[in-house]
């Protein structure tokens, strides 16, 4: 990583980071050069005078922390890791820092949700059965419901709102 630029520490340490970690996948052996170029002018266009503005050097931070979220999944498989491998291939393409910003902030919106789905699917309590009796020679039985999912299939299963 060569940069003709002087970055701020947290964000070379970033940057060093995201080379370190990048998949050596058959499409993407190294972290593209496009990416330095375009943070490096992201960073030369958003200056306060001496130093890059807080709300720049925020939005930069968490962008490669967002790219290095997407390296550490992209080596596993399923549909995250689908998406992460492709944001990773698309950083070689982006003529903008903007656009990789924006990509990036998708990609860690997909990961919110696939942990919000994993969540609803644990288990809260342990699941217990309830034997209430007979009624007209059935006899009625009540299961405990342990997970937001399993709840939310309840409340379809009943049309309730």
């Amino acid at each position: 990583m060569s940069t003709n630029m002087k970055l701020n520490r947290r964000i070379l340490a970033l940057l060093v980071e995201v080379e370190i970690g990048w998949p050596a996948n058959a499409r993407t052996q190294t972290m593209p050069e496009r990416l330095l170029t375009n943070l490096e002018e992201f960073c030369r266009t958003n200056r306060d005078g001496r130093r890059l503005r807080v709300a720049s050097r925020r939005a930069v931070e968490r962008t490669l922390k967002h790219i290095k979220s997407a390296e550490r999944r992209a080596t596993g498989s399923g549909a995250l890791a689908h998406k992460a491998r492709k944001v990773l291939k698309s950083l070689q393409h982006h003529r903008r820092f903007e656009v990789t910003i924006k990509q990036a902030e998708c990609f860690a919106g997909e990961v919110q949700k696939a942990g919000r789905r994993r969540e609803r699917r644990k288990a809260v309590c342990e699941p217990e059965d309830f034997g209430c009796g007979t009624l007209c020679g059935v006899e009625i039985r009540l299961a405990r419901v342990v997970s937001v999912h399993d709840l939310m299939q309840v409340g379809r299963t009943l049309s309730l709102c």
